[in-house]
């Protein structure tokens, strides 16, 4: 049986409501409160609230109103409450829709009484009480937080009054955890759906960077790709990017016969006569634009993959004088057929 309705007139006797009101720790004090879950303490102080700095000097709030405030669903509210008062905290009166609720004087001493600390420890003391004796009963319910173990008169969602005694009573404080835990549950399934969405954006975020950075690099390596094959394009040649000096073929070092030697090993036309060859790209470039060293290496190159891919191939060495009418008229035929080609390939790079 709960201690708190036989010692109630000893605590409660010096809690007599003054006449004007003021200001009460209510909610610093009932949070002291031992043996009883969060939930219990939440319902306790809004009640009491409602009480002591209302005008009606009494709460007649509705299940739905106090779910509100608490953001709690009304099955609970409506399971604490009855909880509440089997416990010997809370006085309920009247049907669920014409209900009054008042803390009971041990419980009002808590916090208007004139020694509220030590109405504080007792009130705890007596709770800590009940909770052990529920845990210890071997036909109570062992899964609740909290437990009921008096005979006292309840009331249900539709205003009947019953007494319970015992094990049955001691299910109503277990629901009232259970929904409270379910409560908690639910919040932190939410939360773990939420954690999870964040990973799962976070992850597409870094594939979405890697992919632009990836982009970004073939970007680049095409640009690239461009300014070699076509060394005299804007990409290549626009000041803004620090391109290399220009200058005429006749001052880049491929006009040489070292330098042509030496580019056309590199390309597998060592055998190619740079003697035969350079007359014939200097003419043509003299009416071209100029272009850096490495544009006008691709001008010799491109000549000499040319003329090494024709039917006739490279010409290795300069004609002898009076040779053959039919070698130099070949010859001059070949040369012919470059000339239209680099023109053509001229026309693509403007």
């Amino acid at each position: 049986m709960s201690a708190l309705p036989m010692m109630a007139a000893h605590v409660g006797g010096s809690c007599t409501p003054p006449p004007s009101r003021r200001m009460l720790p209510i909610r610093q004090n009932l949070n002291q409160l031992a043996g009883i879950n969060r939930t219990y303490k939440a319902v306790l102080i809004e009640v009491c609230e409602l009480v002591e700095n209302g005008t009606a000097g009494t709460c007649n709030a509705s299940n739905e109103y106090l779910a509100e405030r608490l953001r709690a669903s009304p099955r609970t509210i409506s399971r604490t409450l009855a909880g509440l008062e089997a416990l010997g905290l809370l006085d309920v009166s009247g049907a669920t829709n014409k209900r009054e609720m008042l803390p009971s004087p041990a419980l009002r001493a808590c916090y208007a009484g004139a020694d509220m600390p030590a109405a504080l420890r007792f009130v705890s003391a007596a709770l800590t009480i009940d909770k052990t004796i529920d845990k210890t009963a071997p036909t109570m319910d062992k899964t609740g937080e909290m437990a009921i173990a008096t005979l006292s008169g309840t009331i249900d969602n539709q205003g009947a009054n019953y007494g319970q005694l015992g094990p049955n009573s001691s299910q109503l404080g277990s629901r009232v955890y259970r929904d409270d835990h379910t409560t908690s549950n639910d919040q932190t399934v939410e939360v773990e759906a939420l954690r999870s969405a964040l990973a799962t954006a976070e992850k597409k975020n870094g594939e979405l960077a890697a992919e632009l950075e990836k982009v970004t690099h073939q970007r680049d390596q095409l640009r690239n790709s461009l300014a070699a094959v076509r060394p005299g394009s804007p990409i290549a040649s626009a000041p803004h990017t620090g391109g290399a000096r220009r200058l005429d073929f006749a001052q880049s070092q491929y006009a040489t016969p070292t330098g042509f030697r030496a580019l056309a090993s590199k390309c597998n036309c060592s055998a190619a006569c740079a003697e035969y060859y350079l007359p014939d790209m200097l003419t043509k470039a003299e009416g071209m634009e100029q272009r850096d060293e490495p544009g006008w290496r691709n001008y010799v190159h491109t000549w000499l993959k040319r003329e090494r891919d024709s039917e006739t191939g490279l010409v290795t060495k300069m004609p002898a004088a009076g040779g053959k009418p039919g070698k130099v008229g070949q010859v001059e035929k070949r040369r012919s057929a470059i000339e239209e080609a680099m023109a053509m390939d001229d026309a693509e790079n403007q």
